[in-house]
């Protein structure tokens, strides 16, 4: 019974201990297997980034973000510029190269997978030159790898050179002609005496424009725009030197110059800037000949310098182009010959104004009171003889234009003319001057 209680120990304790070691066989089976479940859902990612000067982008910020759910991981670049991260998800990826807490690159939908890190490298210089193309609208055919060559790089910086600098001058144009069309809009105001101009120089010197102060206040609205001239011109001619094909540039010179010259009273600058206002038109014209406007325009400065077939034949060139607004065109030479005191001229302008379709209505007017300056007066009886045509321009202003604002003066100067026609035709003639 001894013998057989100690085998049955002995055999207990034996089954015991394999059980025991079969059981922690199974756990350590059981842990190698979990660990490597746990490994392969991890991955890695590796690059390299290369600066805009071609070599290696040392302590750069590597910003690595989930596409899928939200995970956000950083990496630093090493002295070669390279960087690894390891731990990371399965899953969808965006890396970012960040400066200065800027992005200046990024790509995504990259994968990791555990079999093998993910792959990311940036060349900087590539992707800015990649970027530049596509602002200056530049096709590139990328090499075999996605790259670009040194020949492609240099074509695209280039043009992206060429770009900002085109940039720069439009900026510099724009503030120049801003600045100029600003001080040109003030000094018409001024020049004309317009109200607003009146009312500050009144507000300014503590002054009341109903005691007499408008008078005063008119001179120096001429001062003022005479300065907002001075203000004008040298912009727009920084303007022009920045971009000399921009036709209105040019046009608005030749309306500063022409402005200035009608303020001064002194007859050699009035000609300088007539001469100046002209040049600049003619530039205009060279490059928009088919602008009505600076015919128009440029034949008033023409007439102003008393070039007065030279002028009708700009303003005969205005009409032709801008065949709707040619009434008015012949309106403007008409007024600007009156004022030269070329009558015979200004007559002939007033007439084309109102043989146009449609007529400039204020053109009959203008044209009346042209032609009684024309008069003369008879050496035998010394009444007042009506140029041909006086009467009959009168006549169709006012049935033309019976709420006119010129209309009252018409109608008074056909009752004048009405009693000179009596006194010479069936009244007692006027006493010879002795």
């Amino acid at each position: 019974m001894v013998n057989t209680g100690v085998q049955t120990r002995v055999h207990t304790g034996v089954n015991t201990m394999t059980k025991k070691i079969w059981a922690l066989g199974m756990l350590l089976g059981l842990l190698t297997l979990g660990a490597g479940t746990a490994s392969a859902q991890f991955g890695q990612m590796t690059g390299q980034v290369t600066g805009e000067d071609g070599k290696p982008w040392p302590n750069g910020i590597i910003s690595i973000d989930r596409e899928d759910i939200k995970g956000h991981y950083e990496v630093k670049t090493n002295k070669d510029g390279k960087f690894f991260h390891a731990g990371l998800p399965l899953g969808k990826f965006s890396v970012t190269v960040m400066k200065d807490g800027k992005p200046l690159f990024k790509q995504g939908n990259i994968t990791t997978r555990m079999n093998e890190p993910a792959t990311v490298n940036v060349n900087l210089r590539e992707e800015r030159a990649r970027t530049e193309a596509q602002a200056a609208g530049v096709t590139v055919t990328e090499q075999a790898g996605g790259k670009l060559s040194e020949e492609q790089m240099a074509a695209i910086e280039k043009a992206a050179s060429d770009r900002a600098e085109s940039i720069k001058k439009r900026q510099e144009l724009n503030k120049n002609f801003g600045g100029a069309m600003d001080a040109l809009k003030a000094a018409k105001i001024a020049a004309e005496s317009k109200t607003p101009c009146v009312e500050i120089y009144a507000e300014s010197t503590g002054t009341n424009t109903a005691q007499g102060a408008v008078s005063g206040s008119l001179d120096k609205c001429r001062v003022i725009a005479s300065q907002k001239y001075d203000e004008a011109i040298p912009q727009f001619e920084a303007a022009a030197a920045v971009d000399a094909t921009q036709h209105v540039i040019f046009a608005q010179l030749g309306e500063a110059w022409g402005g200035k010259a009608t303020l001064t009273r002194d007859s050699a600058q009035k000609k300088e800037f007539y001469t100046k206002s002209i040049d600049n038109y003619k530039k205009a014209i060279a490059i928009k000949a088919d602008d009505a406007s600076y015919h128009n325009n440029y034949g008033l400065a023409l007439a102003n310098m008393g070039m007065a077939a030279e002028a009708q034949a700009e303003l005969t060139q205005a009409a032709s182009l801008d065949p709707v607004n040619a009434g008015q065109y012949f309106f403007n030479l008409g007024a600007v010959l009156v004022n030269k005191g070329a009558m015979k001229e200004a007559s002939d302008a007033f007439t084309k104004s109102t043989q146009t379709t449609p007529p400039f209505v204020e053109g009959y007017y203008q044209m009346g009171v042209t032609l009684i300056g024309m008069a003369t007066i008879d050496p035998k009886t010394g009444a007042m003889i009506p140029a041909p045509g006086t009467q009959e321009a009168l006549e169709k202003y006012v049935a033309a234009a019976p709420t006119g604002p010129n209309v009252a003066g018409a109608k008074a100067l056909l009752e004048s003319l009405a009693t000179t026609v009596t006194t010479q035709v069936g009244g007692k003639p006027a006493p010879a001057k002795k």
